[in-house]
């Protein structure tokens, strides 16, 4: 997989004016690790983006969870989705790593969908959202780190961009799961 494969969703006014509307600034779960609930806007606009997306390919039977606080975002074909973002000052690259914290390793979810939220260096409002692909949870944490946690503040599961799968396949693999 590499940048061509990676889905850019318009920032327009009403996208971010909803994912501000979203934030809190209080942690809302154990697992919010940024004081005052920081990252929430990145988070936000992940799950909007892939919401968008999800509408734009006319793909409408699936259940937004994420005001519920669960560990998943989504419910689509009985399939557990959770969005994970990533703020960046930067383009999204196929070298570029997408992380999963090992503390949540656990949690109720299926499919991990790779996201990021660039806001350039010195700027409050992001310029692009790309949903960078999809990959079963079952296989992210199978595969061997693509990093060295040691220098992370945070103990967190990497891997390559290039090791997920293409936004085009997810609703026909969830679909397919569920014909099972």
């Amino acid at each position: 997989m590499n940048e061509v494969d990676f889905v850019s969703i318009p920032i327009t006014k009403a996208l971010v004016g909803a994912a501000r509307s979203k934030c809190t600034n209080v942690k809302f779960n154990r697992h919010t690790s940024r004081a005052g609930g920081g990252g929430q806007l990145t988070g936000n606009l992940g799950e909007l983006a892939f919401k968008y997306w999800l509408r734009d390919q006319c793909f409408f039977d699936y259940e937004c969870v994420a005001e519920q606080k669960k560990f998943h975002d989504f419910i689509i074909a009985g399939s557990k989705i959770d969005v994970k973002s990533k703020e960046r000052t930067v383009a999204p690259r196929a070298n570029h790593q997408c992380h999963v914290e090992e503390r949540i390793k656990d949690e109720d979810c299926d499919y991990y969908i790779m996201a990021s939220v660039r806001i350039p260096k010195g700027e409050v409002d992001p310029s692009s959202v790309h949903l960078l692909g999809w990959i079963k949870k079952a296989v992210f944490w199978g595969l061997p780190r693509d990093d060295d946690s040691k220098k992370d503040t945070m103990v967190s599961h990497k891997v390559f961009h290039s090791r997920l799968e293409p936004m085009s396949s997810l609703i026909s693999e969830v679909q397919k799961v569920c014909r099972r």
